[in-house]
């Protein structure tokens, strides 16, 4: 099972870099801290970064990072420039630790983080976000975007889902008609044979994960690590508890239901969430005879968005999310968005 848990660590590192892999911090930007309080007591660790010299009421776009335990904190900094530029200054741009992240040493991921973060958790949690803005943000128009990258795209399909202020959605790198357990097989035995190797060993490899799956589902323990690998550091570690909360969920069933304006975007050459699970979104989209659905795909693009040679072309692609994002804000985006580039 050992070359099954080595593809799992590389593929839980790059859906880390995908979110993570940007510029440096401005501490001096005005970012609005706010501390919700859980059922438990414990507190969710949200950031607001609301618009310059804004008049009147504006909307929030929700970034919904991918995986890892780092904090997102800084990246309301980082990408603060940009975002006000792409959006024109017209939305807050809102963001929210997982639970358990280590705001004071991102060099590891905490025992809180192992035993409490799941899929779910983190729906509850945003939920709860919503909940307390919709009563103390006077300055919300009640317009809610969702921009997420890899497990953060599946998570924006569900919170759309669930938040009937979610206007339009942005789904980075998560093709949605596949579940987990299915894109991580397909997209190993594929790179497998486009190397030329034999049907045996591939057959092998997709039996190695599915013992595996079997073992997380029935063993869905917060004291299991996968990504033990030390040449990554214990940030890529992530533990059966939240692998066993996100195995199984196909975030289609709940984007059929949307009639909101949806972007996808993806790499034809990820191996992580392979392409294939775009096509089976579209599909069926195709067949229920929906037009709310716009699909961008990036020849030659990799899980990061990275070319063949490596070069990040990720800031193109955010460049083209923001473009259809911000390109109206009005009523007839459900006419518009049923385009595919």
């Amino acid at each position: 099972m050992k070359h099954s848990k080595n593809v799992l660590i590389l593929i839980f590192s790059s859906l880390y870099f995908f979110v993570f892999g940007v510029c440096h911090a401005d501490s001096d930007q005005e970012i609005e801290h706010l501390k919700i309080k859980r059922l438990n007591d414990t507190f969710i660790d949200a950031y607001i970064k609301r618009p310059v010299n804004s008049k009147g009421k504006t909307g929030i776009l929700l970034m919904l990072q991918g995986s890892g335990c780092l904090p997102s904190r800084d990246r309301l900094f980082a990408w603060e420039e940009k975002w006000n530029r792409q959006s024109k200054n017209r939305v807050a741009v809102l963001m929210a630790e997982k639970i358990g992240v280590n705001l004071d040493n991102i060099g590891y991921c905490s025992d809180e983080y192992r035993q409490h973060h799941t899929f779910h958790q983190r729906v509850y949690d945003y939920t709860r976000i919503i909940q307390s803005l919709r009563n103390s943000a006077s300055w919300w128009n009640g317009k809610l975007y969702l921009m997420g990258g890899s497990e953060g795209g599946s998570l924006a399909a569900v919170l759309a889902s669930i938040i009937p202020e979610t206007k339009k959605v942005v789904m980075l790198v998560a093709g949605g008609g596949m579940t987990l357990a299915e894109a991580i097989p397909f997209g190993v035995a594929d790179s497998m044979r486009k190397n030329g190797r034999p049907e045996y060993e591939i057959d092998m490899v997709l039996q190695q994960f599915k013992s595996l799956f079997d073992e997380i589902r029935n063993n869905p323990t917060p004291n299991q690590l996968l990504g033990s690998d030390p040449e990554l550091g214990s940030v890529f570690q992530e533990t059966y508890k939240l692998f066993a909360s996100m195995l199984d969920i196909r975030p289609l069933n709940r984007l059929v239901d949307l009639n909101i304006p949806i972007y996808m975007a993806h790499g034809t050459e990820d191996t992580n969430d392979p392409v294939d699970s775009v096509y089976q979104t579209i599909d069926a989209f195709d067949d229920l005879g929906k037009k709310n659905l716009v699909y961008r795909e990036y020849e030659g693009l990799d899980h990061g968005f990275n070319d063949i040679n490596g070069i990040p072309r990720l800031q193109e692609v955010l460049t083209d999310a923001f473009d259809w994002l911000f390109e109206s804000h009005e009523e007839d985006d459900h006419e518009k968005a049923g385009e595919r580039r």
